[in-house]
């Protein structure tokens, strides 16, 4: 996923374009998790499920 700067973004000063980019990273790995899960939740194949599993707690370290 790529991660485009807003507008007023573009006119920030460093300190506040890398807190943006470090939300949208936070954001990128929230959705990550959430993929993870439902996934986990989705499979019936118990190996695939605790592959999942471990790529979703992975993520939340």
């Amino acid at each position: 996923m790529t991660y485009n700067l807003t507008q007023d973004a573009e006119k920030q000063n460093g300190k506040a374009k890398n807190l943006a980019r470090a939300r949208q990273s936070l954001i990128e790995e929230l959705d990550a998790i959430n993929v993870y899960e439902e996934r986990t939740q989705a499979t019936k194949d118990e190996k695939l499920k605790k592959t999942l599993a471990h790529n979703r707690d992975e993520e939340k370290e």
